[in-house]
């Protein structure tokens, strides 16, 4: 009712945080969210919530057992098929084609930032963040054959390698310009101060738009 109301509907979960819901534009009754400790999906339009197989549930049952990053934890669904998700965990990205009952890792290694599929094309996905190994340094990815393989689509953005912190990348999509890509970078660099030209940790930011 357009927000009027609402209604808990994961009290029976084990879930302390949600990164990202989205609704499957193919079907609006199928619903996946990403949680502290795996993939949610509804069938019924978010009445009811169970776990795909994309899930910590068996770790839980140990004190002290291995979690999720907040962080770390996205999905993106296809546009054409409600079966077919791309997500991540800490440091892995998954992708399912039957709707969460098997996943398969495409990207290891990775502190993924955001994951978004091209509006139109299933084939196209977009993936940013920073590996594992060496969190500073930004990465941008673009697969063209629905995740198999990706390529760096960095050039013409601002030198990574002048962060000495990276705090978050950001991205958005939309139906009304499906080629655009909106990607916000926000970190910390080392940057000359204008009046006596000392060099100094600062944050920086930018906005980019790739048609």
């Amino acid at each position: 009712d357009k927000g009027n109301s609402w209604k808990n509907v994961t009290l029976d979960l084990p879930v302390e945080n949600v990164k990202k819901i989205q609704i499957a534009a193919s079907n609006n009754n199928i619903v996946y969210a990403a949680t502290t400790v795996g993939i949610l999906k509804s069938i019924d339009n978010g009445a009811t919530w169970k776990f795909t197989n994309l899930n910590m549930l068996e770790q839980l049952i140990a004190k002290g057992g291995p979690r999720w990053s907040d962080d770390n934890t996205l999905l993106s669904v296809s546009p054409t098929n409600p079966n077919v998700v791309i997500a991540s965990n800490t440091d892995t990205v998954y992708k399912t084609i039957d709707g969460g009952i098997s996943w398969k890792p495409i990207l290891e290694g990775f502190n993924t930032q955001f994951i978004e599929f091209h509006p139109g094309k299933e084939n196209i996905i977009y993936i940013g963040g920073a590996y594992k190994k060496n969190r500073n340094l930004f990465f941008i990815y673009r697969s063209t054959n629905a995740g198999n393989s990706f390529e760096e689509i960095t050039a013409g953005m601002p030198d990574k390698n002048k962060l000495v912190r990276l705090h978050d990348i950001t991205a958005a999509v939309t139906p009304a310009a499906p080629d655009n890509l909106y990607v916000t970078i926000f970190g910390e660099a080392s940057v000359k101060t204008t009046v006596k030209e000392e060099v100094k940790k600062q944050m920086v930011g930018t906005f980019i738009e790739s048609t």
